[in-house]
């Protein structure tokens, strides 16, 4: 199975559509195996208007509680993009995952502080091994592909970035 990741930011409208995208490009592509690489895109401390590193470690946890990353991504995208929830906020999280995992159990782990090392990691891998200008961007294999800002990809760049 071939590893493609994906690099992207919950709170970005630009990567919401870029999960669609990918969903539609990946049917075409059943031998390839998504790895989810959330990262911000405005990392801490850069002053921003909301930060998605709860999100991003969210994601790990919803993953250890053995949740359905694909609902989890579903979940967090609409109340980020959509309903512009308060994402800085665990409660607020709690009620938005509620329905596909332990939300306590979810709660007391970001309170901890879970993975946030992990979402650091991923931050320096995006902007500084990569130096993506943009989220989502992508890398298979040697390759990358990054996004244009305040675009994003488009589904004919990744098609032709996927065609090995």
């Amino acid at each position: 199975m071939k590893k493609l990741q994906m690099f992207f930011d919950y709170s970005c409208p630009y990567c919401l559509k870029g999960y669609g995208i990918l969903s539609l490009v990946l049917e075409q592509h059943p031998d390839i195996e998504v790895e989810w690489m959330p990262c911000e895109a405005h990392p801490r401390p850069e002053v921003w208007d909301r930060h998605s590193d709860l999100l991003a470690a969210g994601m790990y946890v919803a993953r250890d509680l053995g949740a359905d990353l694909l609902a989890y991504h579903e979940l967090i995208y609409h109340g980020a993009c959509v309903d512009k929830v308060d994402i800085e906020e665990i409660a607020v999280l709690k009620e938005l995952v509620k329905d596909i995992l332990d939300a306590e159990s979810f709660g007391k782990a970001l309170e901890a502080g879970a993975y946030q090392e992990q979402v650091k990691q991923n931050n320096r891998e995006a902007w500084v091994t990569h130096g993506f200008p943009a989220v989502p961007s992508f890398r298979y294999g040697v390759k990358l592909l990054p996004a244009v800002p305040m675009v994003g990809v488009t589904k004919e760049r990744l098609e032709e970035f996927l065609e090995v």
